[in-house]
């Protein structure tokens, strides 16, 4: 008898696409340029040049689209955002 134990990709909520272009960042007052790296409707992985932590309230900017979002994880000049109270097709997402 053994455990099971989930994969990342397994734990995921929701499907992801791979992309690739820029977009701002709203946090601490100004808005920072950012690249965006893969994407769901729940949230996106940005490529950035500020320090941030988790649990940060920021704003993901792309063309008139301004998404509340968390960081909920980061790495490196990377982040994990979960996008507060996302809605289908908000930024673009698949």
């Amino acid at each position: 008898m053994g455990v099971e134990v989930a994969t990342g990709l397994e734990l995921r909520r929701a499907k992801r696409a791979r992309v690739y272009y820029a977009a701002q960042l709203a946090a601490f007052g100004r808005n920072h340029d950012i690249k965006a790296l893969d994407m769901s409707p729940l949230g996106v992985m940005v490529q950035v040049d500020v320090v941030l932590k988790e649990g940060d309230e920021v704003r993901f900017i792309r063309g008139g689209a301004h998404t509340p979002a968390r960081v909920i994880w980061t790495h490196r000049d990377k982040a994990g955002l979960e996008f507060i109270a996302p809605e289908p097709g908000a930024c673009g997402a698949p």
